[in-house]
């Protein structure tokens, strides 16, 4: 009888998992699309053949933010409630960068700077991938 215990499916792993691999492939995915569509635009000379290409682009970054955004302040808390001060710091920044990188794309305030939008983005989820790998890791202990 107690061996029918240990078969049933953990399902808070199940889900802490789902949403740290959803963190992951996200994450990764805003690194990707940020590092590589600036250079197939400039490789290709799409940027100029089609003027709103860029202008429909922007749009991703409110999407990927909307998609990330939960998943960090979920893994936030996680971190917070379980004393993980470096992972917490890791964490924050990673969200700091990608908002200011989101600011910087729509403010009217700030000075657009497409480099500095790029490396913000690139650096926030991938230290947003790195959290939640790193919990992943500590999920499957």
């Amino acid at each position: 009888m107690s061996s029918k215990k240990n078969l049933k499916p953990d399902l808070n792993f199940n889900l802490k998992s789902k949403k740290d691999k959803i963190g992951i492939f996200l994450s990764i995915l805003c690194a990707l699309h940020c590092l590589l569509l600036p250079i197939l635009l400039v490789a290709t000379n799409l940027g100029n053949t089609f003027g709103d290409l860029h202008t429909k682009h922007e749009y991703i970054h409110v999407l990927f933010f909307i998609l990330l955004f939960p998943l960090a302040v979920n893994l936030l808390f996680t971190f917070f409630n379980e004393g993980k001060k470096n992972l917490l710091i890791v964490v924050f920044v990673g969200i700091v960068f990608l908002t200011v990188s989101l600011l910087n794309t729509y403010s009217h305030f700030l000075e657009h700077d497409s480099l500095s939008e790029i490396l913000l983005s690139i650096s926030g989820s991938l230290l947003l991938a790195w959290a939640h790998f790193n919990n992943l890791l500590k999920i499957k202990e």
